[in-house]
Protein backbone atom coordinates (compact mmCIF):
# COMPACT_ATOMS: atom_id res chain seq x y z
CA UNK A 1 0.00 0.00 0.00
CA UNK A 2 1.34 3.40 -0.91
CA UNK A 3 2.28 5.68 1.96
CA UNK A 4 2.02 9.42 1.75
CA UNK A 5 3.26 12.18 4.03
CA UNK A 6 1.33 15.40 4.51
CA UNK A 7 2.75 18.90 4.78
CA UNK A 8 0.60 21.97 5.29
CA UNK A 9 1.94 25.40 4.36
CA UNK A 10 0.35 28.17 6.39
CA UNK A 11 1.06 31.87 6.52
CA UNK A 12 3.30 31.43 9.51
CA UNK A 13 3.48 27.66 10.07
CA UNK A 14 4.27 24.17 8.83
CA UNK A 15 2.99 20.75 9.90
CA UNK A 16 4.59 17.45 9.04
CA UNK A 17 2.79 14.20 9.65
CA UNK A 18 4.22 10.70 9.48
CA UNK A 19 3.07 7.18 10.22
CA UNK A 20 4.92 3.97 11.02
CA UNK A 21 5.37 1.15 8.53
CA UNK A 22 6.72 -2.38 8.80
CA UNK A 23 9.90 -3.47 7.04
CA UNK A 24 9.27 -5.37 3.84
CA UNK A 25 11.35 -8.46 3.13
CA UNK A 26 13.02 -10.03 0.10
CA UNK A 27 12.78 -13.76 -0.57
CA UNK A 28 14.67 -16.48 -2.39
CA UNK A 29 13.45 -19.82 -3.69
CA UNK A 30 15.20 -23.01 -2.68
CA UNK A 31 14.43 -25.51 -5.42
CA UNK A 32 15.72 -28.90 -4.29
CA UNK A 33 14.10 -30.86 -7.10
CA UNK A 34 17.54 -32.14 -8.13
CA UNK A 35 18.75 -32.61 -4.55
CA UNK A 36 21.56 -30.07 -4.78
CA UNK A 37 20.23 -26.90 -3.08
CA UNK A 38 19.34 -28.30 0.32
CA UNK A 39 21.48 -30.30 2.76
CA UNK A 40 19.25 -31.81 5.49
CA UNK A 41 22.26 -32.08 7.80
CA UNK A 42 23.11 -28.37 7.62
CA UNK A 43 19.68 -26.83 7.03
CA UNK A 44 19.42 -23.31 5.62
CA UNK A 45 21.32 -20.36 7.07
CA UNK A 46 19.64 -16.95 6.77
CA UNK A 47 21.76 -13.83 7.48
CA UNK A 48 20.15 -11.49 10.01
CA UNK A 49 21.02 -7.78 9.82
CA UNK A 50 19.66 -4.79 11.70
CA UNK A 51 20.11 -1.04 11.90
CA UNK A 52 20.13 0.72 15.25
CA UNK A 53 19.68 4.45 15.67
CA UNK A 54 18.76 7.02 13.03
CA UNK A 55 18.35 5.92 9.43
CA UNK A 56 20.34 7.79 6.77
CA UNK A 57 17.86 8.57 4.01
CA UNK A 58 20.60 10.23 1.94
CA UNK A 59 22.38 6.88 1.51
CA UNK A 60 20.95 5.05 -1.54
CA UNK A 61 21.90 1.70 0.02
CA UNK A 62 20.37 2.36 3.45
CA UNK A 63 18.38 -0.48 5.00
CA UNK A 64 14.99 1.17 4.37
CA UNK A 65 12.31 -0.66 2.35
CA UNK A 66 11.34 0.78 -1.03
CA UNK A 67 8.38 3.16 -0.74
CA UNK A 68 8.85 3.61 3.01
CA UNK A 69 8.17 7.21 4.07
CA UNK A 70 11.40 7.21 6.07
CA UNK A 71 13.11 7.91 2.75
CA UNK A 72 11.44 11.31 2.75
CA UNK A 73 13.81 14.26 3.12
CA UNK A 74 12.33 17.37 1.55
CA UNK A 75 12.75 21.13 1.93
CA UNK A 76 9.62 23.29 1.76
CA UNK A 77 8.84 26.94 2.57
CA UNK A 78 7.73 27.62 6.12
CA UNK A 79 5.65 30.58 4.93
CA UNK A 80 4.30 31.56 1.51
CA UNK A 81 3.34 35.20 0.94
CA UNK A 82 1.48 36.94 -1.88
CA UNK A 83 0.61 40.62 -2.26
CA UNK A 84 -0.85 43.25 -4.55
CA UNK A 85 1.50 44.28 -7.34
CA UNK A 86 3.07 47.67 -6.64
CA UNK A 87 2.73 48.65 -10.31
CA UNK A 88 -0.76 47.24 -10.85
CA UNK A 89 -3.17 47.39 -7.92
CA UNK A 90 -5.50 44.88 -9.59
CA UNK A 91 -2.83 42.18 -9.90
CA UNK A 92 -1.56 39.69 -7.30
CA UNK A 93 2.03 38.48 -7.35
CA UNK A 94 4.57 36.84 -5.05
CA UNK A 95 8.18 35.88 -4.71
CA UNK A 96 9.44 32.56 -6.08
CA UNK A 97 9.29 29.51 -3.81
CA UNK A 98 10.49 25.94 -4.20
CA UNK A 99 10.05 22.39 -2.95
CA UNK A 100 13.34 20.45 -3.02
CA UNK A 101 13.93 16.71 -2.79
CA UNK A 102 17.00 15.99 -0.65
CA UNK A 103 16.59 12.24 -0.24
CA UNK A 104 18.09 9.22 -1.98
CA UNK A 105 14.76 8.33 -3.58
CA UNK A 106 12.54 10.20 -6.08
CA UNK A 107 9.20 11.53 -4.81
CA UNK A 108 5.85 12.71 -6.13
CA UNK A 109 4.61 16.08 -4.87
CA UNK A 110 0.81 16.40 -4.82
CA UNK A 111 -1.32 19.48 -4.15
CA UNK A 112 -3.82 18.02 -1.69
CA UNK A 113 -5.90 21.08 -0.81
CA UNK A 114 -6.12 24.85 -0.51
CA UNK A 115 -8.35 25.88 2.39
CA UNK A 116 -9.12 28.49 5.01
CA UNK A 117 -7.49 28.00 8.43
CA UNK A 118 -9.81 27.77 11.42
CA UNK A 119 -11.52 31.09 12.27
CA UNK A 120 -10.23 32.73 9.06
CA UNK A 121 -12.62 34.26 6.54
CA UNK A 122 -12.44 34.47 2.77
CA UNK A 123 -11.05 37.67 1.26
CA UNK A 124 -13.86 38.82 -1.06
CA UNK A 125 -11.49 41.19 -2.84
CA UNK A 126 -9.62 38.24 -4.41
CA UNK A 127 -11.15 37.43 -7.80
CA UNK A 128 -8.56 34.83 -8.77
CA UNK A 129 -5.50 33.19 -7.24
CA UNK A 130 -3.32 30.60 -8.96
CA UNK A 131 -0.16 28.64 -8.23
CA UNK A 132 2.09 29.19 -11.24
CA UNK A 133 4.92 26.68 -11.90
CA UNK A 134 8.29 28.29 -12.72
CA UNK A 135 10.29 25.29 -13.89
CA UNK A 136 10.32 25.92 -17.65
CA UNK A 137 8.95 22.42 -18.28
CA UNK A 138 6.74 21.78 -21.28
CA UNK A 139 3.14 21.05 -20.39
CA UNK A 140 3.20 22.57 -16.90
CA UNK A 141 -0.06 24.32 -16.07
CA UNK A 142 -1.12 26.63 -13.22
CA UNK A 143 -3.38 25.41 -10.42
CA UNK A 144 -6.44 27.55 -9.67
CA UNK A 145 -6.68 28.04 -5.90
CA UNK A 146 -9.40 30.71 -5.73
CA UNK A 147 -12.03 31.28 -8.43
CA UNK A 148 -14.06 34.19 -6.97
CA UNK A 149 -14.83 36.12 -3.76
CA UNK A 150 -11.78 34.68 -2.01
CA UNK A 151 -13.38 31.24 -1.57
CA UNK A 152 -10.65 28.54 -1.72
CA UNK A 153 -10.86 25.49 -3.96
CA UNK A 154 -10.70 23.05 -1.04
CA UNK A 155 -9.76 19.43 -1.76
CA UNK A 156 -7.70 19.09 -4.95
CA UNK A 157 -5.42 16.00 -4.87
CA UNK A 158 -3.51 16.89 -8.04
CA UNK A 159 0.02 15.88 -9.00
CA UNK A 160 2.30 18.90 -9.03
CA UNK A 161 5.54 17.23 -10.01
CA UNK A 162 7.78 14.19 -9.79
CA UNK A 163 11.09 15.19 -8.21
CA UNK A 164 14.19 13.17 -8.97
CA UNK A 165 16.73 12.29 -6.30
CA UNK A 166 19.81 14.52 -6.71
CA UNK A 167 21.80 11.80 -4.95
CA UNK A 168 20.85 9.07 -7.41
CA UNK A 169 21.10 11.28 -10.51
CA UNK A 170 24.19 13.16 -9.35
CA UNK A 171 22.68 16.50 -10.37
CA UNK A 172 20.30 19.10 -8.96
CA UNK A 173 18.28 19.38 -12.16
CA UNK A 174 14.85 17.81 -11.82
CA UNK A 175 14.94 17.66 -8.02
CA UNK A 176 13.19 21.01 -7.42
CA UNK A 177 9.70 22.37 -8.04
CA UNK A 178 9.61 26.17 -8.27
CA UNK A 179 6.40 28.20 -8.12
CA UNK A 180 4.86 31.58 -7.39
CA UNK A 181 1.37 32.99 -6.89
CA UNK A 182 -0.47 35.12 -9.43
CA UNK A 183 -4.00 36.48 -9.43
CA UNK A 184 -6.44 39.36 -9.61
CA UNK A 185 -7.96 41.60 -6.95
CA UNK A 186 -10.75 44.19 -6.86
CA UNK A 187 -9.31 47.11 -4.83
CA UNK A 188 -12.79 48.46 -3.99
CA UNK A 189 -13.63 45.21 -2.16
CA UNK A 190 -10.62 45.29 0.15
CA UNK A 191 -11.79 45.25 3.78
CA UNK A 192 -9.22 47.24 5.70
CA UNK A 193 -7.89 45.58 8.86
CA UNK A 194 -8.09 48.84 10.80
CA UNK A 195 -10.56 50.80 8.70
CA UNK A 196 -9.18 53.30 6.21
CA UNK A 197 -9.33 56.92 7.23
CA UNK A 198 -9.42 59.78 4.77
CA UNK A 199 -7.26 59.10 1.72
CA UNK A 200 -5.38 56.23 3.39
CA UNK A 201 -5.53 53.16 1.09
CA UNK A 202 -7.21 50.04 2.44
CA UNK A 203 -4.92 47.24 3.61
CA UNK A 204 -6.14 43.71 4.37
CA UNK A 205 -4.20 40.73 5.72
CA UNK A 206 -5.53 37.33 4.61
CA UNK A 207 -4.69 33.74 5.55
CA UNK A 208 -5.02 30.45 3.68
CA UNK A 209 -3.47 26.98 4.02
CA UNK A 210 -1.92 24.92 1.23
CA UNK A 211 -1.48 21.22 2.00
CA UNK A 212 0.96 19.04 0.08
CA UNK A 213 1.21 15.26 -0.01
CA UNK A 214 4.48 13.46 -0.68
CA UNK A 215 4.72 9.95 -2.08
CA UNK A 216 8.09 8.19 -1.87
CA UNK A 217 8.82 6.32 -5.09
CA UNK A 218 11.02 3.31 -5.61
CA UNK A 219 14.66 3.56 -6.64
CA UNK A 220 13.53 2.95 -10.22
CA UNK A 221 11.21 5.98 -10.07
CA UNK A 222 7.99 3.97 -10.08
CA UNK A 223 5.22 3.94 -7.49
CA UNK A 224 5.57 1.25 -4.82
CA UNK A 225 2.31 -0.57 -4.06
Amino acid sequence: MKKKVLASLFLGGIILGTSQVVFASEHQIIDNSEGQQYDPNKGVEIPVKGTLGKMDNTDPEENIPEGDERWLRVEIPTTVLFHSDSKNEKAITSGEYRVSNLSARPINVNLASFTLPQNAKAAKAIDKLSLQPKNNKEGEKPFDLIAADGVPTGEMNKLMSKLESPILSGKKEGSEYKFQYTGKVTPEKIESDKGAEGDEPARQTVSYAMTLKFEVLGKDGNSVK
